[in-house]
């Protein structure tokens, strides 16, 4: 395959030409991904003919997000009828310098060919260059310590997984142990692997903080307000995914900012733009928006078992049953108009906190949900330290609206491809 780009980019499919270009520099050609709008998404993908079942790839990005925005490279496997028979997406880390990364897959034993593309959303920036496969040796022995992790990842799962009951372990744990004997990932592949036999869409590993070349938290969020009409207010509300309690803090007064400026005796309709937004730390968005709500049950975590715990605001706190999950450091801006219109925008790339978001904004009877269905990880994740490296997220529970009503990706109430923000269209909502 063409992955150092020095013979051009002919043999790859790019799906957006002007976006996406070669560049030229000092004799070094590399790919360059540019987005320029909050609901941009652009990829390129290339194809070859596997001659073996498993492989490394390994890839150079640089990678600047800006406002929204998430890059990612894929690995695909497709058969003889043109299906897709495995799907892999690694994540990109933010980064002003080259870094070098790498994923193990095996090939199976259906694939007519292999697709590997790049691609890139929101408003970033990307570089990819020296994209390259190799057939990975295969150990016949697996260590000690890949065992260990292993039947300790297998116990967490089997007593706190919420779709514990779908993996079949006489069966994936032999497939899983054979793809420990990649190298060099060796526990890290198999973990994934079990994790993908959940089919829950959200549980992941990920690595620990004090060992992660993430660059540091610094909260750049930036929320987009403006008034379409003196009758309708705009907010849009992106992926925030900090744990710093300041950070936390100055989401929710940028937000609560936002929804007083707007406000006035004349705003009879607010739209929510939660498009893009990926996900993260659902409290401090939550509380930012907390202006809509009154006092009460929000909705529910419900576990394996039945059991719910509800998701409570009471005395400007944000409740998981009786534990705190978040104190609003101030009291909420209340709305002049509490009973006005909401119109909360979604799109399939809405997952995870955002999609929590919009379980609570659905029932409301004052608001409806417009655009694409949802991405569909309906689920809250439990945090699991699985050594001094690594910690496991796990779906351990599934979100329910007020009325106990769950839905694995969220149908719009109202369903359209295409979202015009003028006040007739608007309006045309609520008719």
């Amino acid at each position: 395959m063409n992955g150092d780009f020095n013979k051009g980019i002919d043999s790859w499919f790019l799906s957006d030409s002007t976006s996406i270009k070669l560049v030229n520099n000092y004799n070094n050609k590399y790919l360059q991904l540019n987005t320029n709008e909050p609901n941009d998404f652009i990829y390129a993908a290339q194809s070859f003919y596997p001659q073996d079942s498993l492989f490394e790839l390994k890839y150079k990005t640089k990678y600047t997000p800006f406002s929204d925005s998430n890059a990612g490279v894929w690995v695909k496997a497709i058969d003889s009828l043109n299906s897709n028979i495995y799907f892999y997406v690694e994540d990109i880390i933010p980064s002003h310098k080259w870094q070098t990364s790498n994923i193990n897959f095996k090939v199976p034993k259906q694939t007519k060919r292999i697709q590997i593309g790049v691609r890139l959303s929101g408003i970033g920036n990307l570089y990819i260059d020296d994209i390259n496969t190799r057939t990975v040796s295969v150990n016949q022995n697996i260590d000690k310590q890949t065992e260990n992790y292993l039947k300790k990842l297998k116990f967490i799962i089997e007593n706190n997984a919420l779709n514990r009951d779908s993996i079949n372990w006489n069966i994936e744990w032999r497939h899983a142990l054979k793809y420990s004997k990649f190298t060099p990932d060796k526990y890290y592949l198999s973990a994934k692997y079990l994790l993908s036999k959940l089919n829950d869409n959200h549980s992941y590993l990920s690595i620990n903080p004090k060992h992660s070349s993430t660059p540091k938290d610094d909260y750049k969020t930036k929320i987009i307000n403006k008034k379409i009409t003196d009758e309708i207010a705009y907010i849009k509300i992106p992926p925030f995914s900090s744990s710093n309690s300041t950070h936390i803090d100055s989401l929710f007064y940028d937000i609560q900012g936002s929804l007083k400026s707007l406000d006035s005796n004349s705003v009879k309709y607010w739209v929510i733009d939660l498009r893009g937004n990926y996900g993260g730390n659902v409290w401090p968005m939550l509380g930012g928006l907390i202006s809509f709500f009154e006092e009460g049950v929000l909705g529910y975590f419900e576990y394996y078992d039945k059991s719910r715990k509800p998701w409570i605001y009471k005395d400007d706190s944000l409740l998981k049953d009786s534990e705190l999950s978040y104190k609003l450091p101030t009291k909420p801006y209340k709305l002049k108009n509490p009973k006005s219109h909401i119109g909360v925008l979604v799109d399939n790339s809405v997952a995870s906190s955002a999609e929590m978001l919009t379980i609570i904004f659905k029932p409301l009877p004052n608001s409806k949900i417009i655009g694409k269905q949802t991405w569909g990880a309906t689920t809250g994740n439990s945090t699991f330290k699985m050594d001094d490296y690594t910690d496991l997220h796990l779906a351990t529970s599934r979100l329910l609206d007020i009325n106990g009503k769950f839905e694995n990706k969220i149908c719009p109430d109202i369903v359209t491809d295409e979202i015009i923000l003028n006040a007739a269209n608007i309006k045309s909502w609520f008719d």
